[in-house]
């Protein structure tokens, strides 16, 4: 049942992103991903269990925040800000990996200031995509932003959807029980090679065009920093001993819980249209 509400709610919500990307204008989305974004902080603040004074406070700071972001947009902000937040996912994904305990206590103990930078970081991104192409003197069309945005939810949606069902289906061998113990190796090679087939197909047969290794490798990496964005936010709800940021979303929890795999590879599309 759980699995079925899951599915439905991905593609209830994968489908209105895309009708949004497609048909409104830019700057309608851009305040819908402000929202989602200041929602997002209100739910890692909530998670704490802080009060509802510290919880507006903190949409208040960061609202703040934004707009002092907003006002200082240029490629080479946009370029190092995008290479900054890569290393500092790439730091989540080290200590995974190596299983160092010191990051992840001071990722713990410092969950709300990290979770609100790092949600800062994906919105003010993601509200300049394709600036880095101004480097090559390519100004970013409105409608190149738009595929851009499309990409980033299909590619999310795949990985998300494939891991997930592959995962508690047919994984035994557990990716990282400590933090989230229904995650599996299984599940994460899935959400790696089902994007990556599903990419190809569409650039051979639809387009008629060649996937490049160099584009190959791109989606790869974004495919496991996926997971890495899922754990991260798992590591912090483990921390506070929650299950779910909310319950707004049916089988997935909170808006924090949905757009977790969003957070790491915004940067990375970032850094792959600049290179």
């Amino acid at each position: 049942k759980k699995m079925f509400s899951r599915i439905i709610t991905a593609g209830l919500l994968a489908s209105f992103f895309l009708v949004l990307t497609l048909y409104l204008e830019i700057y309608f989305i851009h305040f819908v991903f402000t929202i989602i974004a200041l929602y997002s902080i209100f739910e890692l603040v909530k998670l704490s269990g802080k009060s509802t004074l510290n919880q507006l406070l903190s949409c208040i700071l960061s609202i703040i925040l934004m707009y002092l972001l907003f006002i200082q947009t240029s490629h080479n902000t946009v370029l190092y800000l995008s290479y900054f937040a890569f290393l500092l996912w790439s730091l989540v994904l080290i200590s995974l990996l190596f299983k160092i305990t010191f990051i992840k206590k001071i990722i713990q103990q410092n969950s709300n200031l990290i979770g609100i930078g790092i949600i800062l970081l994906a919105w003010y991104l993601l509200l300049n995509y394709g600036t880095t192409l101004s480097t090559h003197n390519i100004k970013p069309s409105e409608e190149s932003t738009r595929l851009y945005y499309i990409f980033t939810i299909v590619l999310v949606s795949l990985c998300d959807t494939s891991g997930y069902i592959i995962g508690k289906n047919f994984g035994t061998k557990k990716l990282c029980i400590e933090i989230s113990p229904k995650k599996t190796y299984e599940g994460l090679i899935a959400s790696i090679l089902v994007p990556l087939i599903i990419f190809y197909l569409f650039f051979i047969i639809y387009l008629s065009l060649p996937l490049l290794i160099r584009d190959i490798i791109f989606i790869t990496i974004c495919c496991v920093y996926c997971t890495i964005g899922d754990l991260f936010i798992s590591l912090i709800k483990r921390h506070h001993n929650v299950k779910d940021s909310g319950i707004l979303l049916p089988g997935h929890g909170g808006v924090l819980d949905r757009i977790d795999s969003y957070l790491p590879i915004i940067a990375i599309i970032q850094i792959w249209l600049f290179i």
